[in-house]
């Protein structure tokens, strides 16, 4: 065989090992590759889906209307009158009323004027008291605050317990308690059936 022949061989053989070499290790490389991506699937934290929220077992909105009261001011309270038109969870279609009295000295920091309040719904066969607040925020009036509604018969029954708000336009009152038009109405929160007089 020629000098040139056998060169020739030789640099075949070895272009043969390199690439035989080179397919090995990537074979190496891709296991590798294949067990970590294994590994990492194995060990990644599992994602529990979010639990859907409880629908709020109190929620009424509807229409009502605030209105002052004839009689003037004392100097600890003005009076007024609230009544909504609502329906919802749990007592259907209600008609609310709350006798308001609000403390004309207004909060230093927010401007608002508290608010306590008692009444009922449909002919007080529920009462309700209110204590909360009303505002006037730039545009209408804004009240707001918790209830508590329970049964005349308050040994049984339903009670429930949530948050009101009503906002509406209302004129330039000349005390704490505006004279509104129509207004938005919701009151949201939870009831059941608890003894609310405990001997």
């Amino acid at each position: 065989m020629k000098t040139s022949e056998r060169l020739a061989a030789k640099l075949v053989n070895a272009v043969a090992s390199f690439c035989v070499a080179q397919m090995a290790g990537r074979g190496v490389s891709f296991a590798q590759s294949a067990r970590e991506a294994s590994s990492v699937q194995q060990h990644a934290p599992s994602v529990n889906p979010v639990p859907a929220l409880p629908t709020p077992s109190l929620l009424m909105e509807g229409t009502g209307q605030i209105a002052q009261s004839s009689n003037p001011c004392t100097v600890s309270s003005c009076s007024g009158t609230f009544t909504a038109t609502l329906s919802g969870r749990p007592f259907g279609k209600a008609n609310l009323t709350l006798n308001l009295s609000v403390n004309p000295a207004a909060d230093s920091f927010t401007g608002c004027n508290q608010v306590i309040a008692t009444g009922g719904i449909n002919d007080n066969a529920y009462v309700v008291n209110l204590v909360g607040q009303v505002c006037e925020p730039g545009v209408g009036y804004l009240l707001s605050g918790s209830v508590q509604i329970y049964a005349q018969a308050a040994a049984a029954g339903i009670a429930a317990t949530g948050t009101i708000v009503a906002f509406g336009g209302t004129n330039i009152p000349p005390n704490p308690v505006p004279n509104s038009g129509p207004s938005l109405v919701s009151i949201i929160g939870v009831r059941g059936k608890i003894p609310v007089l405990i001997p």
